[in-house]
């Protein structure tokens, strides 16, 4: 299965998505579980909140709501923040 990436910006504590644009409603949440462990995702769920107000991209496989197999691979400094928010045209 193929890894996805996902943008977005961390405000209190939750991912809001700037890319791709989310296709269901409801918050995205990232673990680090496998899809195939017998885990509750809950138990590998990342701490977002050292990246509040900041964008970040996060790569893993899709589970509907939850994102398997997470890791942050990047997050920006203030200003490219502030560029991403405007060039998708979201309020935080």
């Amino acid at each position: 299965m193929m890894m996805s990436e996902f943008l977005g910006v961390v405000n209190g504590g939750r991912f809001q998505p700037l890319s791709p644009a989310p296709t269901f409603p409801g918050t995205l949440r990232f673990t680090a579980i496998q899809m195939q462990e017998s885990l509750p995702p809950e138990s590998g769920e990342l701490d977002l909140t050292p990246f509040e107000n900041q964008a970040v991209l996060i790569e893993g496989h899709d589970g509907g709501g939850w994102i398997y197999s997470a890791r942050i691979t990047d997050h920006a400094s203030p200003i490219v923040t502030l560029l991403a928010k405007q060039l998708f045209a979201r309020n935080f």
